[in-house]
């Protein structure tokens, strides 16, 4: 990851800063913006300038990434990978799940890495689910 970057941690999408609202206005999909639930991870430039934006759901059982996204300046730097491993320290669920184009293979050989596994690789969208022990 680069050194200026740092992760935030947002409850809900009131309390984000003004430029990582415009990042998750442009890339978060608008049936998760108008979900009340969704808590956000923002990995951030030490001037303010939002880089990375990781959004969830938690539940009793399996926190959902809905979304995550890097600017393609800062991609193959480690901003997904401590994105994620923030995701998973963050929440509480046994199991960390979330969804992927088949079709994107950089994508799924990022979350194989991670130790997500597919749950039903025979569809176009790869339902991944990861345990953690705690």
């Amino acid at each position: 990851m680069a050194k200026t970057t740092t992760i935030h941690h947002y409850p809900s999408l009131s309390e984000v800063n003004n430029a990582a609202h415009h990042m998750i206005n442009d890339t978060v999909n608008e049936h998760y913006l108008a979900n009340p639930n969704v808590k956000y991870l923002v990995a951030e430039e030490s001037n303010g300038l939002p880089v990375g934006v990781l959004a969830y759901i938690e539940s009793k059982t399996r926190d959902r990434v809905c979304e995550i996204f890097v600017e393609d300046d800062y991609r193959k730097k480690g901003i997904g990978k401590t994105l994620m491993m923030q995701f998973e320290q963050h929440t509480r669920a046994p199991e960390k799940c979330l969804t992927v184009y088949a079709g994107n293979e950089e994508a799924v050989r990022f979350y194989e890495a991670l130790q997500y596994e597919p749950e039903d690789p025979n569809r176009s969208n790869i339902l991944m689910v990861k345990t953690i022990e705690k």
